[in-house]
């Protein structure tokens, strides 16, 4: 019953990010390696379409973003970018950005679904590295990091 879990660390707590019978709840814990971890008093922090996480959580000019897929349709529709405002041991919030990160798209392989996201900034680009699905037999995994779509209008709402 537990998916996609997430650790984050922030002013010495750790929290675990997991989805959880549809729903994205929230854990925390002064003690990584402890058995004493307690559900947020804010958890569940999201539900269905928007439960399961879709990579890291990142800080990007000094603001935290979640990333969620999105399975409205079907598995893997899109990824999307949630703001994360507040988190501590009492509270958190977040807002969701308007338009989805990464969504299937065209005949590659992203045709039937699009459900992670991973990056890292390097010598001031962004690499980034995406999962997405295209039903067909089965062949050869391949991946390119020239056949990311265009998502600089994430970048730009972040700054």
């Amino acid at each position: 019953n537990y998916t996609d879990p997430i650790i984050y660390f922030e002013d010495s707590i750790s929290y675990l990010f997991i989805e959880m019978n549809k729903q994205l709840c929230l854990f925390y814990s002064i003690d990584l390696l402890s058995n004493n971890w307690k559900e947020h008093p804010m958890s569940p922090i999201s539900e269905s379409p928007y439960s399961r996480l879709a990579g890291e959580i990142k800080k990007i000019d000094d603001k935290l973003y979640l990333f969620a897929q999105e399975s409205m349709d079907s598995y893997g529709t899109g990824v999307h970018a949630f703001e994360i405002t507040t988190i501590d041991t009492a509270t958190f919030a977040m807002k969701k950005m308007v338009e989805p990160i990464l969504w299937k798209y065209g005949n590659s392989y992203s045709k039937d679904g699009m459900h992670t996201l991973n990056f890292v900034k390097h010598n001031e680009i962004y690499l980034i590295v995406v999962d997405g699905t295209k039903k067909v037999e089965a062949t050869h995994w391949k991946w390119s990091w020239k056949n990311v779509p265009d998502f600089h209008w994430f970048w730009k709402q972040c700054n």
